[in-house]
């Protein structure tokens, strides 16, 4: 389903293929998608610690936050078929199965890297073709829909929306180059809204910006404690 250009997005060919395959997969081969996935494509890239995640709190990575829900919402049954009733974002779904349909878990900073070395910009390394980026970001003439991206504007502007119960993320690439990315262990009664709210804040936040730090942080390593960092000149 497809809500709103900001609203829960569900690619089910996408899904249904998926699971049609790893259904298909013991635990173990599972494992080594994931494995795959790490040492082949994230590794080169920097990002080191992203992972498909796991189902129960009990199971979570040591650096990874609790995810939060209102005390009266969703329920569900759990994904190993115990019968049980459990909360929707501990135990209602099967994170290994959904792999690449929303099981991976990343920081903002390895998500960044990631979305950086798939949008097109020549200064970054990327792992796509051109023309792979350009059938991405070229909206559909008959469904006006992108593939990966959410959507795009007349402006060539790109966002992606994602969220499970407990979580919401927004990640944007302005077509000046500016991408930013927010991300929320948290969910409420109006998830659909929440990106909306997101997006004014943070352009609002970024457009008062006159001057933004001249450094990488992803080659950052450590600065003489007698320099102090150059920040941003807010309005």
């Amino acid at each position: 389903k497809h809500s709103s250009a900001f609203g829960s997005q569900h690619h089910e060919l996408e899904y249904l293929n998926l699971s049609f395959l790893e259904s298909r997969c013991n635990r173990n081969r599972l494992d080594f998608f994931g494995k795959y996935i790490q040492q082949e494509i994230l590794e080169p890239l920097g990002i080191f610690d992203m992972h498909i995640g796991n189902s129960l709190v009990s199971d979570r990575f040591w650096n990874e936050s609790r995810y939060y829900q209102l005390r009266y919402t969703t329920h569900s049954e759990a994904y190993d078929g115990s019968g049980e009733t459990v909360p929707a974002l501990y135990g209602g779904y099967d994170m290994k199965l959904l792999g690449a349909a929303g099981g991976w878990l990343a920081s903002p900073t390895e998500l960044m890297k990631f979305i950086l070395a798939i949008d097109g910009d020549s200064s970054v390394t990327q792992i796509l073709s051109k023309n792979t980026i350009e059938e991405m970001t070229t909206p559909d003439k008959k469904v006006h829909r992108t593939l990966g991206w959410g959507g795009t504007d007349d402006d060539g502007n790109l966002w992606r929306t994602g969220s499970l119960t407990g979580t919401n993320a927004l990640v944007i690439k302005r077509k000046s180059g500016l991408t930013w990315i927010v991300i929320l262990n948290s969910s409420g009664t109006h998830q659909k809204s929440i990106p909306y709210y997101i997006l004014k804040a943070m352009e609002q936040g970024i457009d008062s910006v006159r001057k933004w730090p001249d450094i990488d942080l992803f080659t950052y390593k450590k600065m003489d404690s007698a320099t102090p960092l150059e920040t941003g000149l807010v309005n």
